[in-house]
């Protein structure tokens, strides 16, 4: 017999709906973001840039030739540093919904071994209508406890779908889309 609380119920919702990108993630996401959208607009329009009025910076025919292998180099790193710190971030999530689960499961035994004791220390000199009284009440309390054990399954595994959406979009979208500048830059670089 599983009994469950309402902190039970607090820990699984704020261990699955928590941001669970880390801040080193999400500032690689925005460079590896800006960096492919800068990527694909010099790709789309075959252009590159004689100046750089924000970094003061005049390039020349030679480093405009090289200025699309400069982008996929910096589209490769930045797709792997996201790579590495989103990984970081999944594997401390799952490490988190493990310890989560283990300790709810620890913790639904030890209620469940003390529900299932006996008050008395001997329960062959309990009379037999205290005994018949225990066991209704111990029934009643597991049916109650099952039908909330459901509820929190079911309540587990919308909140499993919410994280799996967030994580598409969080992580895999980003990385569609650098890869899509890559494939865009590789071929204005070589054409």
């Amino acid at each position: 017999m599983n009994f469950v609380t309402v902190d039970t119920i607090y820990a699984v919702k704020e261990t699955y709906f928590e941001d669970w990108l880390g801040e080193p993630t999400r500032r690689a996401r925005r460079s590896l973001l800006i960096a492919a959208l800068i990527s694909m607009a010099t790709a789309l329009t075959h252009t590159n840039p004689s100046r750089i009025d924000a970094l003061g910076i005049e390039v020349t025919e030679l480093a405009a030739r090289w200025l699309p292998w400069l982008f996929f180099a910096l589209l490769a790193y930045l797709v792997l540093e996201f790579h590495l710190y989103a990984a970081r971030d999944k594997l401390r999530l799952r490490t988190a919904l493990e310890h989560e689960s283990a300790s709810r499961t620890r913790s639904l035994g030890i209620s469940a071994l003390k529900a299932s004791s006996s008050p008395t220390e001997n329960p062959a000199i309990v009379p037999v209508s205290d005994i018949e009284s225990q066991r209704v009440m111990v029934e009643a309390t597991q049916k109650l406890v099952e039908a909330f054990n459901d509820t929190l399954q079911q309540s587990e595994k919308a909140a499993k779908r919410q994280l799996k959406i967030r994580f598409h979009f969080d992580v895999t979208l980003p990385i569609v889309f650098a890869y899509l500048a890559i494939l865009m830059t590789l071929r204005y670089a070589l054409w």
